[in-house]
């Protein structure tokens, strides 16, 4: 009697067990929600507008994407002004971290700026519509090789150049779309009336017979 009610137990789960298995291939795939994006960082240029709104200087002069750990991102960026003050805003709500009073001007950095043309925010403007999608790091005012004030951009793959005096990308070479020139009509040759030959032997009256 033990025995066959044994049999009886386990032919019951056989059919609990594949009754199971027909629903759960016969049941709709679940949808797995989506995983959210991740936030956005705001634009360069805007968070400059944050650091020169708190006037901690008057010019920047540089910008760093600060590093972390093992040169991971702290999703912050700090910003120089002239006279040595910083401030550190983040990267995704542009709120002030730090910040501190700049206390005297450095003389190199200031003879630059006597000589710049273009503000480094106007430049990073340029800048980032020309190379669109890519990532800045840093940005800074510095003398070339020869003494003239430049800004030195450089992305996570992209290092730029700029002529601080006039806003000219310098490097790398900027291919600038050449305007077509206005087709010019050809020049028109004025034909020159075909002299008819003289026959000798043709009389010739005078215009005006009455001088006779």
């Amino acid at each position: 009697m033990k025995k066959k009610l044994t049999g009886y137990f386990c032919l019951l789960v056989i059919l609990i067990g594949s009754v199971a298995f027909t629903q759960f291939v016969d049941q709709p795939p679940v949808e797995v929600p989506a995983i959210p994006e991740e936030e956005l960082e705001i634009p360069v240029d805007q968070l400059v507008t944050v650091a020169k709104s708190l006037d901690l200087g008057t010019a920047i002069v540089s910008i760093e994407r600060d590093k972390g750990l093992f040169g991971g991102e702290k999703g912050t960026y700090t910003f120089k002004f002239e006279n040595g003050a910083e401030v550190q805003l983040d990267s995704k709500t542009g709120e002030v971290l730090k910040s501190k009073e700049g206390k005297k001007q450095d003389e190199q950095i200031m003879k630059l700026l006597s000589m710049t043309g273009v503000s480094l925010e106007d430049t990073l403007k340029t800048v980032m519509e020309v190379f669109q999608e890519n990532k800045l790091e840093s940005a800074k005012l510095q003398a070339d090789e020869i003494g003239n004030p430049i800004y030195l951009f450089i992305f996570e793959d992209l290092t730029v150049e700029v002529d601080a005096t006039s806003g000219e990308i310098i490097n790398p070479p900027v291919e600038i779309p050449s305007v077509p020139e206005n087709e010019q009509m050809p020049e028109q040759i004025e034909e020159t009336p075909e002299e008819t030959p003289i026959d000798e032997n043709e009389l010739i009256f005078p215009e005006n017979p009455g001088n006779f």
